[in-house]
């Protein structure tokens, strides 16, 4: 009988850069290119030439990078993201335009490292603190707090910081085992939605942890390489979720 492993870590990424008009597919060269797709068979359809330009953000997992694309007339963006820390890259986010410039309102999504470190929330939780810079230019800062329900381990928040303000904040927890999932439990619950109301003011925690709750009961045979992973963003508040066997 084949043993059933549970989901052991539970992540949430939320991006303030999104792209303009998401997509869950598009064509290019006669291929349809679709969410959750490898990297490795994008690049077999889509040529060197056809890429304009690339932002490269580190996350908890690897690299996070946006592609923006130019074929046959047609422009678009694919976010590649490795889900677990092994694993094929895959699209996690097909933007059907180039975004566009950063503005105000997508700057003011997220607030910023000195801004939340200065916050009650941060004070009286006193987390261990590690930085370091990007190749890309800004700054990655990781905060380790204690898990009170699971020993031994904590949960980290990670909030990337580029020219443009920040670009990212990502929490991730852990179960007790790779056979016992990471819950959702009341605590924490109460935990994120702290981290929400200082690092992303704008979006509502309810409705992170209604989409966390919503994705991390489905049972995924490819483990986090299949969980959907969104854009968060003002208009459409969808946290992208993942969770790791």
């Amino acid at each position: 009988m084949k043993a059933k492993l549970y989901l052991a870590a539970v992540s949430l990424s939320l991006a303030s850069l999104a792209q303009a008009g998401d997509v869950p597919n598009v064509t290019a060269r006669g291929h349809t290119i679709t969410v959750g797709d490898t990297a490795d068979s994008v690049f077999a359809v889509l040529k060197e030439k056809d890429m304009v330009s690339q932002d490269i953000q580190k996350v908890p997992t690897g690299l996070k990078l946006t592609k923006h694309y130019k074929v046959q007339g047609n422009s678009f963006a694919l976010v590649f993201l490795r889900p677990a820390a092994e694993g094929p890259y895959r699209v996690v986010s097909i933007g059907a335009s180039l975004p566009p410039a950063p503005s105000s309102a997508t700057k003011n999504l997220l607030t910023n490292a000195k801004a939340f470190e200065t916050s009650d929330f941060f004070t009286k939780n006193a987390p261990k603190k590690d930085s370091w810079p990007l190749k890309t230019g800004g700054m990655n800062n990781s905060y380790s707090f204690d898990d009170t329900e699971n020993l031994g381990t904590s949960i980290n928040v990670s909030m990337t910081e580029t020219e443009h303000g920040t670009s990212n904040v990502s929490v991730i927890w852990y179960g007790k085992s790779t056979r016992a999932p990471a819950r959702m439990t009341k605590t924490k619950e109460a935990f994120l939605t702290d981290v929400l109301r200082n690092a992303a003011p704008s979006i509502s925690p309810q409705k992170v942890i209604a989409y966390i709750k919503k994705v991390g009961s489905k049972d995924y045979p490819e483990g986090s390489t299949v969980m959907p992973e969104l854009p968060l963003r003002e208009s459409r508040c969808t946290p992208a979720a993942s969770e790791r066997v």
